[in-house]
Formats: structure tokens, sequence, C-alpha cells
């Protein structure tokens, strides 16, 4: 049962989390930036791109999950189907949303921001496995 959220971590996630995440994220978009060799935006800058990217990416993946949902009902798919097609249908269009965002704020052309996004995507990949293999091993499940 989903319990409500504490005066606590409500706390947390705003004054903590949230700009660990922005820090965090600017870190990989500037690498990102020096990976396909446009100019590496500020700090600040690059922290309200990603947040400005997420909120982009929420809004994506509810129209997507919105449109599937029509477009299945109406088809009788079933619950697993509608998760898997707004999946192959969501990723594409988070890399052209973030690419348009950073087209118009980096100077870009639409080519290059591709680019960016998909450099993101696998530095992100490596940070994931760096982190999961960090938790193995402090855990003891990795040797």
């Amino acid at each position: 049962m989903n319990a409500p959220l504490t005066l606590a971590e409500v706390v947390y996630s705003l004054l903590i989390a949230l700009p660990v995440t922005l820090f965090v994220g600017a870190l990989v978009l500037r690498a990102a930036c020096w990976m396909v060799g446009v100019a590496v935006p500020p700090l600040l800058y690059a922290m309200g791109m990603v947040l400005l990217t997420a909120f982009a990416m929420a809004l994506v993946t509810v129209m997507v999950r919105l449109g599937i949902g029509f477009a299945g009902a109406g088809g009788g798919m079933n619950e697993r189907q509608l998760q898997l097609g707004a999946g192959l249908l969501g990723l594409p269009l988070h890399v052209l949303a973030a690419a348009a965002i950073y087209a118009g704020m980096l100077k870009v052309g639409v080519g290059k921001a591709i680019l960016i996004r998909l450099a993101e995507l696998v530095l992100l990949l490596i940070l994931g496995i760096v982190v999961a293999a960090l938790v193995l091993l402090v855990r003891g499940s990795l040797r």
C-alpha cells in the first residue's frame, strides 16, 4: 500500500535529491557536449536544460501513454502489449524532444543535438553499470 509522503521525505527530495540529480545530469550533458564537439554550457545553464528536458520527457511520456492507451483500447490489446508499444514509440520521441531543446538552447543543428542526446544516453548507461557494480561489490554479491 502506498503511504503518503512525510514532510521529511518531501524536504529531502526538494533540498537534496533534486539538486544532486540536476548536478549529475548537468555534468553528463556537459560531457556529452564535449564528446560531440560543441560548446560546453556553463554548469547552471546545463542544470536548467536538464530540468527543462525532464519536464519535456514527462510530457512526452504522458502523451505517448495516452495515445497508445486510446489506440490499444479500441484494438483489444492487453496491458503488456500497451507497455511495449509505449516503450518502443517513446524512446525515439524522447530523443527527438530532448534534441529539440538542445538545438534551441545550445544553438546547434538538429543532427548535433541528436548526437548530444545519444552521447548522454551512452554515458548514463555506463554510469548505471558502474553504480550497479559498486552496489553489488559493497553488498558482497559480486566477487
